[in-house]
């Protein structure tokens, strides 16, 4: 983890890595970024309610998928900063 002692290197990845972030996105909504929204909303919604509205697995799927985003997301970050510390600098 040798790019965590270069943090410019992380914020300068991270902003050039938008298209990336959108390429990602319509990878797991087809092009429907509508549901990202609704993804945010199911992943704060509480659970329990969300199971008396019938609305468990829709949650539960809408979260998974919004958790794998941003993780893949950090994870390109991360991957590409490591790379560019252990061989560039």
């Amino acid at each position: 983890m040798e790019f965590m002692d270069y943090p410019k290197i992380i914020v300068i990845i991270g902003l050039l890595s938008i298209p990336i972030y959108g390429m990602i996105a319509k990878i797991f909504y087809a092009d429907k970024f509508e549901d990202i929204g609704a993804a945010m909303k199911f992943l704060i919604w509480p659970e329990l309610s969300a199971l008396f509205l019938d609305d468990f697995w829709k949650n539960w799927d809408a979260a998974v998928k919004f958790s794998i985003f941003i993780t893949l997301c950090f994870g390109w970050v991360a991957a590409i900063a490591e790379l560019i510390v252990r061989h560039a600098l």
